[in-house]
């Protein structure tokens, strides 16, 4: 007995020992947690001092919770420090961890960080995929209200580089509510200096009101990392509005964006704080050797610089100055930088535009080829099977010629709904050779020879103001020639958007693109909420047909469109006042063919009235299943 109550004390001093380390070892954490998020906005090397320590710490005790924090903490830190790649393990050391234990907080602002990751290398399509991932965990909380609205903001700014202005202000506007019910000034913060860089170059006082309510925000929350930023974007509207009386306040802005910028180590920021302040003694002073220092300073940080829209600038600015200095020889240098870094970015361009388009219809051509082989050998094997049926039927000649008759019309059916398979998909294939051919000729005749002007433009030594016009202009119209083609073609943009935006899209484009009134009426807001992926793909193609038609062939002078859904079905109206045709004496082409057939796959109808003279009326229809 004295034996037994001798190893209960012993276990029971060991298990006090062992806890008591253990709970020594979570205190340690804690406080290295809270060193951490006291200084994730203001001061990153501490900060990034307390996330190491609580990474180390975590390691020796078996508590997944921490870990994920730890690797988090860590992955941000170093997405501060703008070292991504190293960001990135650290951040998906977290996802792991966080996913064991459904951790919701740290998955939706880890995935909101690697999006942010994405979204800074342009890869676009990839930072939406973590974005709507992260508001996946978060937008159902109250308490991760403020990564709801982080992500809102990062989506909007896509919008922005893809100059899509009205969805921008859409998800700012709707980051600005959820911040100011939650009370959340920091992230209120980004959303206003984001609204006030929208306005930048349009309207100077809605940019200063946006930026400057930031800049009170970020004073007010102690956001070294945020100053940077405003301090910068309110130097650059003073500097850009080439208001000479205001160009002090634009100087004072870029010296202090400057400051915090070395004093945390932002080297993105000391990149453009130099630029821009060279650009001021330059614009402002005249003043061509302190402008060169400043260009010379950037010019130091370039290699560590991503945005080549930046790159581009500096070049520019540095032969300019060195012309003005009278330093021929350098001025022509980074002249030559600047052109061999245009043609890098516009073959680029080119290229990847033109590789999209090729790989598209290379992936369709050989899905019909497939297709098509495929029905030709179930054709094959269907007329095999009933040879040796007919056959069999033959030889006992007892079932009568009523059942033969029978079998042939069956076979005889059969056979031919084939064969109008194979002529529809030999028809589908035909279109594509025929799109790919326009295409083909749109890239060489429009986008080939613009670029070869603005080419020929930017290889002369000297410029006059016709040049520079030429160029801007040229450059506009090739940048909207591209969009426009890729935007028709890419699958990508339909995946990515809704049916109700994708829908308002077209409408709105063939509103810029026509002088046609165009009217246009959709209710209710989730009319196409029950929409699949396919039936999205098959609607958008079939409206963008309708649109195209009305603009090539109607000569209209009025466009109604109207989307209703009544009792599970969906109705789209589309009438105009043009030319109208016979239905009952004109074949259909190739064009409404297509449509009707993608109707009939998706289960759906299309119904066209129209008249010599009347106009016409196409009516959609589509139940919900």
């Amino acid at each position: 007995m004295a034996t037994m109550t001798r190893y209960i004390y012993i276990f029971f001093i060991f298990s006090s020992i062992v806890l008591g380390q253990k709970n020594k070892g979570e205190d340690a954490i804690r406080h290295y947690y809270t060193i951490y998020k006291d200084n994730a906005d203001s001061d990153l090397d501490k900060a990034y001092i307390g996330a190491r320590k609580v990474y180390d710490l975590s390691k020796n005790i078996n508590n997944e919770n921490w870990r994920a924090k730890a690797a988090y903490a860590r992955g941000y830190c170093y997405y501060l420090y703008e070292k991504d790649s190293v960001s990135e393990v650290y951040l998906d050391e977290a996802i792991n961890y966080a996913k064991k234990i459904n951790d919701k907080a740290i998955l939706a602002k880890a995935l909101n960080v690697k999006g942010s990751i994405y979204s800074y290398k342009n890869k676009n399509k990839k930072a939406l995929e973590y974005f709507h991932e992260s508001i996946k965990y978060s937008e159902k909380s109250a308490k991760l209200s403020n990564n709801t609205a982080n992500v809102l903001n990062n989506i909007a700014d896509i919008y922005v580089t893809q100059q899509d202005t009205i969805n921008a202000k859409k998800y700012y506007h709707e980051a600005v509510k959820i911040q100011r019910k939650n009370k959340l000034d920091k992230s209120l913060s980004n959303t206003y200096n984001s609204l006030g860089v929208l306005f930048m170059d349009t309207n100077k006082d809605s940019a200063l009101y946006y930026i400057n309510q930031s800049l009170t925000l970020a004073l007010n929350n102690k956001l070294e990392y945020d100053l940077v930023n405003r301090y910068l974007n309110i130097g650059v509207i003073y500097l850009n509005f080439n208001d000479a009386d205001n160009y002090d306040k634009a100087k004072y802005n870029l010296i202090k964006a400057l400051e915090f910028a070395e004093k945390n180590k932002m080297t993105r920021y000391k990149f453009q704080g130099n630029l821009y302040l060279g650009i001021y003694y330059k614009k402002a002073k005249q003043n061509f050797i302190k402008s060169k220092h400043y260009f010379e300073k950037a010019l130091s940080f370039i290699d560590q610089n991503k945005d080549q829209e930046y790159n581009l600038a500096l070049y520019k600015e540095l032969a300019e100055v060195y012309h003005s200095l009278s330093d021929f020889e350098k001025a022509f240098v980074f002249k030559d930088l600047e052109n061999n870094l245009k043609d890098r970015i516009s073959n680029l361009e080119k290229s990847k535009q033109i590789h999209e388009i090729q790989t598209k219809f290379d992936v369709e051509r050989k899905d019909f080829q497939i297709n098509l082989l495929h029905l030709q050998r179930k054709n094959q094997k269907i007329e095999n099977r009933w040879t040796i049926i007919v056959s069999l039927i033959s030889i006992s000649g007892l079932l009568g010629f009523g059942i033969i008759y029978r079998s042939r019309e069956k076979k005889r059916h059969l056979v031919e709904q084939q064969q109008n398979d194979i002529k529809r998909m030999q028809d589908v294939v035909k279109t594509q050779d025929n799109e790919r051919n326009r295409i083909a000729k749109e890239l060489h005749d429009g986008v080939g020879n613009k670029l070869s002007v603005i080419k020929n433009i930017l290889h002369q030594k000297t410029f006059s103001e016709k040049d520079v016009d030429d160029l801007k202009s040229g450059t506009k119209d090739l940048m909207k020639e591209i969009r426009e083609i890729s935007h028709n073609l890419s699958i990508s943009i339909i995946v990515q958007k809704g049916p109700m935006e994708l829908i308002t899209e077209l409408v709105e484009t063939f509103k810029q693109k026509t002088s046609i009134k165009t009217e246009f009426v959709f209710y209710p807001q989730e009319a196409f909420d029950f929409l699949n992926e396919e039936q999205k793909m098959h609607l958008y193609r079939v409206f963008q047909e309708a649109l195209h038609n009305i603009e090539k062939h109607a000569n209209a002078y009025n466009v109604s469109i109207t989307v209703t859904k009544r009792e599970k079905r969906l109705i789209i109206v589309l009438e105009d006042d043009g030319n109208g045709f016979d239905v009952t004496q004109k074949s259909p082409g190739i064009g409404i063919l297509n449509m009707k057939e993608r109707m009939q796959l998706i289960k759906g109808s299309l119904i066209i009235d129209s008249a010599l003279g009347n106009g016409t009326t196409i009516i959609i229809e589509l139940d919900e299943k």
